[in-house]
């Protein structure tokens, strides 16, 4: 039998509970004041003047500097007086904002954003914290229609749970998904779940930014759309830009030789137009892709080939895990669901 903990003991306990919920606390009221943020972009656009602005898309953030694009124009804007600093901060590569410009300023003025159609967003977390609330979903880019998740044949290594995670992350965000097999040149060998991807019905493109082999399908696949390149460092997001747009020169490194994953070139997003009404953006590497944002009983909607099984379930909530008479369990079991993807799927819910 367990023995009561003496005075100390208690107190320590006491306060342990109290500082975890008064970071939970915080950590909701933040998010709470994040999403008040989003929304209230919707009252300044309510109260602007559409006959007296332009509109533009933000193609890089430095501070509070916004790089926009508008039609052939490049140049710097600025969030107007009138909106809150930290509503700024919300801004991301790839959000169509309203402008307006006034006599003797240098910069645009930033006095709109419009509603978001999709989003690729992760959870990021404190390094320093460890507790649920230190997280908080970092939107990495908006309104993209076509995410490509490159990941490399070899050099560094291919992870198919990775890839796995970006599928959920895009289809969460309503994002279009294509899957980029780059360094094709490397190694004959193809990953045996890329087969999986096609019988799914998701693009799939093999390259090289070596030879320029499946460049053209790639264009192809991107072209006419806002597609942005997302993966692990050193897959070769860069090097792939470097050939869709003639005479850029993205810096691109080696993998490192001692740990064998990719090092970080891109260290913040950029928009790039490279043909009529086609751009991309060049995400950094991201070494883990957090999606605690995605409820359980959602995440399953993430891996539609369970879609034909499931609706035999003994449960209609069933998660596919530790219930009986699961229909997508036995179908791993029989080998009419590939095997890893199930075994992305568990990881994913265990977190």
């Amino acid at each position: 039998m367990k023995e009561n903990p003496n005075r100390y003991e208690r107190h320590q306990n006491q306060r342990a509970l109290a500082k975890k919920n008064r970071a939970k606390n915080k950590h909701i009221n933040k998010q709470d004041r994040l999403a008040e943020l989003d929304n209230r972009w919707l009252e300044y656009n309510a109260d602007t003047d559409i006959s007296d602005v332009s509109t533009g898309i933000v193609v890089q953030v430095k501070g509070r500097i916004f790089s926009i694009m508008s039609g052939d124009d490049f140049f710097e804007s600025k969030l107007s007086k009138l909106i809150p600093v930290e509503m700024g901060n919300r801004l991301v590569i790839g959000d169509k904002v309203r402008l307006k410009f006034e006599e003797n300023d240098e910069h645009a003025q930033i006095v709109g954003r419009e509603p978001r159609k999709t989003t690729i967003s992760r959870m990021r977390g404190d390094k320093d914290r460890v507790s649920a609330g230190s997280e908080e979903k970092h939107i990495i880019a908006a309104n993209v229609e076509v995410g490509v998740i490159v990941a490399a044949a070899t050099d560094p290594v291919f992870h198919p749970r990775f890839v796995d995670r970006y599928l959920v992350a895009l289809q969460n965000g309503n994002v279009e998904p294509v899957v980029c097999i780059n360094k094709c040149d490397l190694t004959v060998e193809r990953p045996k779940i890329v087969e999986w991807y096609r019988k799914l019905g998701i693009p799939v493109v093999e390259t090289s930014a070596e030879t320029g082999m499946g460049m053209e399908e790639l264009k192809r696949l991107i072209r006419g759309t806002i597609s942005a390149l997302v993966g692990n460092s050193g897959v070769g997001k860069s090097s792939l830009i470097n050939i869709i747009i003639p005479g850029m020169e993205i810096d691109t490194k080696t993998v490192s030789g001692k740990t064998g994953k990719g090092r970080h070139t891109t260290t913040s997003s950029a928009l790039y137009r490279w043909d009529d009404e086609s751009y991309i953006i060049d995400t950094p590497g991201i070494r883990s892709l957090g999606l605690s944002n995605i409820g359980k009983n959602e995440l399953k909607f993430g891996f539609p080939e369970f879609d034909m099984y499931s609706p035999e379930c003994k449960f209609n909530d069933c998660t596919h895990n530790h219930e009986p008479n699961c229909a997508v369990k036995k179908a791993v079991n029989d080998g009419l669901i590939e095997n890893s993807r199930y075994e992305s799927y568990l990881r994913m819910l265990e977190e």
